[in-house]
């Protein structure tokens, strides 16, 4: 029995022996191994992949649904918290743009709200310096869209010119004034109402261009102004009727809004009639996108008497209790009536007699 049993561990080794020693066995046996190596590799490999296509295809419908704010992944579902560790993540990355000198039209424009300046224009020697001096303060506004209108039967050459090397989004109008009612040369500037057609004909591109939902704000900048670029900032998030103090005008220092102790509009320290429900110059207020486009009926006019087009004009879109003050609750001033005078031309008069113009050829 002993015999028979040693006999057959002999067998059991031989054979193992047999196995590890074969070239033949042990090639074919380390093939096999290999290849379930391979296939468990390839297994994972695959997996993996399918994984990682996985997360990334619905971590994109997510952020589209946040995007989109449907239901699927809507705002309703972001916390407080959240929203402000993205605000702070967003001012944080603005702050490092800023100190590498990036331009805020560079990564801001398309999210915010967009400011239309409506500027009236008529041909005389200084206008295209007055639309220069503009042009070099809204250069520094990102998200600025500026309808020039001309008091003219069609677009001169000179605005045309000017608005094609501007760098500036813009829009180009005309709208002639009727002959009576435009004032003569040597009446005072207050005695009729001037820029009307043209602000109502920006007002109505507006209208026809502009969707009531999209986010902005209106402002009529007259092209004999000066214009500080915090005014834009402050006016951008206007809600209805935004207000601030104008330098220069009514004869004083300053016009401003007067506020309570809680911040509000409760009068004014305008110089002429106070008793005006707005007793606000076309400088000093901004008034919301959504609401002048849907507020079809909001237009100026000639009718208006003399001192009221802008009181007229906003009687139509809101009340005192709509205003917003602006410039630190109107302690600042950001705009200033300056009204370019005219130069002396009166050798340049007698050379045109003589056809020997000093600015032949040339755009001055």
């Amino acid at each position: 029995m002993n015999s028979n049993i040693t006999h057959k561990k002999r067998s059991n080794d031989n054979a193992e022996i047999s196995c590890s020693e074969d070239p033949e066995n042990m090639s074919f046996f380390s093939q096999g191994l290999r290849r379930r190596k391979l296939n468990l590799c390839s297994c994972s490999s695959l997996i993996l992949i399918i994984i990682l296509i996985t997360i990334i295809y619905f971590s994109e419908i997510l952020l589209f649904g946040w995007r989109r704010g449907d239901v699927f992944c809507g705002p309703n579902l972001a916390s407080e918290t959240k929203l402000t560790e993205l605000k702070n993540k967003v001012n944080f990355l603005t702050s490092i743009l800023k100190r590498f000198g990036i331009s805020e039209k560079e990564y801001i424009d398309e999210h915010l709200p967009k400011i239309f300046v409506v500027t009236p224009t008529h041909a005389r020697p200084v206008q295209k310096a007055e639309l220069t001096r503009l042009k070099n303060v809204f250069l520094h506004i990102p998200a600025l869209h500026w309808i020039i209108v001309e008091d003219a039967n069609g677009k001169s050459e000179l605005v045309t010119n000017f608005l094609k090397t501007s760098s500036i989004p813009h829009t180009h109008l005309f709208k002639q004034t009727p002959v009576q009612w435009k004032i003569n040369q040597k009446d005072p500037r207050w005695i009729k109402p001037r820029g009307v057609l043209q602000r109502n004909e920006g007002i109505s591109w507006l209208r026809e261009n502009i969707s009531p939902t999209e986010k902005g704000v209106v402002y009529f900048a007259d092209d004999d102004n000066t214009y500080s670029i915090e005014l834009f900032k402050e006016m951008r998030y206007t809600q209805k009727i935004s207000v601030w103090p104008v330098g220069f005008v009514g004869g004083i220092m300053v016009e401003k809004p007067l506020l309570d102790e809680k911040g509000r509009v409760r009068g004014f320290n305008a110089n002429w009639r106070p008793d005006r429900k707005f007793p606000l110059d076309m400088a000093s207020f901004a008034v919301n996108l959504g609401l002048l486009v849907r507020s079809t009926d909001a237009f100026f006019s000639h009718r208006s008497q003399r001192g009221f087009l802008e009181t007229d004009f906003l009687e139509k879109l809101a009340t005192r209790d709509d205003l917003e003050p602006k410039a630190d609750s109107c302690t600042k001033v950001f705009v200033w009536h300056t009204q370019t005078s005219d130069p002396d031309l009166n050798r340049e008069q007698k050379l045109k007699v003589q056809g020997k113009r000093s600015n032949l050829g040339m755009e001055v």
